[in-house]
């Protein structure tokens, strides 16, 4: 007599999120959990808004009764969190913490994929926390609005004047790139932040002493008044005259062997004509402190 055993699997357990406002901690221990979109998580008291253990956390701002962003907020404990099992960002998500990581990927167990994220954190805690996991990370934004960080500065310029932010010039660094803003420093009374986006999933390090962030005054209140005009260069016969002279010194046999002849560096058009007003170098003042 010959007995045969047939092992049939069992179904995946899955549950839904949302829609809706949820404030107590969305844990998934196995199976599949989505959180669905039009949801909000909002924990308080150093409370987790999700823990995973195993099985995956899915979050789909497409899927439910009603497509729309999904919020995560926790305050002093971490938004979403994975200390095993896996947790995928689909489509959008908006994370907020106060004193809590917004992401953590903690042991090797643990693996956090994201596509499409706006994360904003204040206090300790940082945007994405890989500490012995893996975290995956495509087209997210982090805004750190941390007060009590040391060297945390208020601008202030004078009426009419703005601060252009952005990047360090002519760098750049591997998956990831500066975002740029006019911050009306005149009557800002808190600080702001340098924002960057990641383009890859990779691994970004600012070294102690990198550049970060890069500022530029503008007279932003005149922009407005500006009124570009596109005009033929026939209209103004003697600049049409010096241009085509450029062109032509540009393109003279014995300019390869001159080498560069230095016109604009020293202030000057191709035909030796001084330019009046011209600053080779910037000398700018040091900031008091």
């Amino acid at each position: 007599m010959v007995f045969t055993a047939t092992l049939i699997p069992q179904p995946v357990e899955a549950q839904t999120v949302g829609p809706g406002t949820v404030n107590t901690t969305v844990s998934t221990g196995s199976g599949m959990t989505t959180v669905v979109g039009n949801t909000t998580i909002s924990t308080t008291a150093s409370t987790a808004a999700t823990n995973v253990t195993g099985g995956t956390l899915i979050f789909d701002a497409t899927k439910g009764p009603i497509a729309g962003r999904i919020i995560v907020q926790s305050v002093n404990g971490n938004a979403v969190q994975a200390n095993g099992g896996a947790i995928t960002v689909t489509n959008g998500i908006n994370v907020r913490t106060q004193g809590g990581h917004a992401f953590l990927a903690n042991g090797a167990a643990s693996s956090i994929d994201i596509s499409g994220a706006a994360i904003s954190t204040s206090g300790v805690g940082a945007g994405l926390a890989a500490i012995g996991g893996t975290i995956t990370a495509l087209g997210v934004d982090i805004n750190n609005t941390a007060t009590s960080a040391p060297n945390v500065y208020l601008f202030r310029t004078n009426a009419g004047w703005a601060l252009w932010v952005r990047g360090s010039p002519n760098s750049a660094k591997r998956n990831i790139v500066p975002l740029d803003g006019l911050v009306e420093t005149e009557w800002l009374e808190f600080p702001f932040t340098m924002n960057w986006r990641f383009t890859r999933p990779g691994t970004v390090q600012f070294e102690k002493g990198e550049p970060f962030c890069f500022l530029t005054l503008v007279p932003h209140a005149l922009l407005g008044q500006v009124q570009p005009e596109i005009r033929s260069l026939d209209e103004d016969q003697a600049l049409k005259t010096r241009y085509e002279a450029s062109k032509l010194a540009a393109h003279d046999g014995n300019a390869v062997p001159q080498g560069w002849q230095r016109h604009y560096v020293r202030g000057e058009d191709a035909t030796g004509r001084s330019a009046g007003f011209h600053l080779s170098k910037r000398k700018l003042k040091p900031v008091k402190y």
